[in-house]
């Protein structure tokens, strides 16, 4: 069984300098961070085995029946078997009309079928304003997050699996703040960081696999000898947030240390 992920620039790992497909043999061997090159390759550092693939594109908000109609061949050539789980998310721009996202995602939800489909929450720390990438701002009486719960659980014989993520990722965020001066999302406050994708991989091998225990000790050992790219204030503080991210929600940060005796 494969788990496939389909969605925008956060999935194609847009927590590297650049997209990992762009970098040639010589830059991929030069970048520290290459172990952790997108969310898959984190997700498949957790499970111990190499069962999540990078699978596509979502398409939102301008090439959503494109996707999903290249997502319905690939199914149909035996590319996405029924057995497999097909992973869905875009925190890119919306279509500004709740009522029109839902139907982009009722699509997508339907071209992922017969496989096991969760979509995913969109998340972000603002924007920096861009209401367009808001998924959470209102307009009217839902949101556009609102409108992809809706999609994702409305009854059907496709019914997909609804992944809330933004409050544990906003959860993880803050604490990175508050413990260690960090951040999970980018300057673009849209787009996680090497940190947020750690965070987002566990959740969603999480939900993948309902009681599998995940290996975080092995992650944590990655971040420990990454420490500086990844600007940890040390080896054990790269572990214990590496540790924190692959804990369940909610969180249990560490304690804040004590006055000095």
């Amino acid at each position: 069984m494969t788990v496939w992920l389909f969605g925008d620039s956060v999935f194609r790992g847009a927590a590297l300098a650049k997209f990992p497909d762009l970098y040639s043999a010589e830059e991929a061997a030069a970048e520290p961070l290459w172990p952790l090159r997108s969310p898959a390759r984190v997700m498949n550092i957790l499970l111990g085995e190499m069962v999540v693939r990078l699978g596509g594109n979502t398409g939102l908000p301008d090439r959503v029946e494109k996707c999903a109609l290249k997502l319905e061949a690939r199914i149909a050539q035996g590319g996405v078997a029924a057995g497999d789980q097909v992973v869905m998310l875009d925190i890119g721009r919306h279509f500004e009309d709740p009522d029109r996202h839902e139907a982009a995602w009722r699509r997508l939800r339907a071209a992922a079928r017969p496989a096991r489909v969760i979509l995913c929450e969109a998340f972000g720390a603002g924007a920096r304003g861009r209401r367009e990438a808001q998924h959470d701002a209102l307009y009217g009486a839902r949101s556009h997050n609102d409108a992809l719960k809706a999609a994702a659980l409305a009854p059907g014989e496709d019914a997909a699996a609804w992944l809330p993520l933004a409050a544990a990722i906003a959860d993880f965020h803050e604490t990175l703040g508050r413990c260690w001066s960090l951040s999970a999302f980018q300057k673009d406050e849209a787009h996680v960081t090497q940190w947020g994708q750690m965070r987002l991989a566990a959740l969603i091998a999480q939900a993948a696999f309902p009681g599998r225990p995940l290996d975080g000790p092995r992650l944590a050992a990655l971040a420990a000898r990454l420490w500086r790219p990844l600007g940890a204030p040390d080896p054990a503080s790269a572990a214990e947030i590496a540790a924190l991210a692959v804990a369940p929600a909610p969180l249990s940060p560490p304690a804040p240390a004590g006055p000095p005796a």
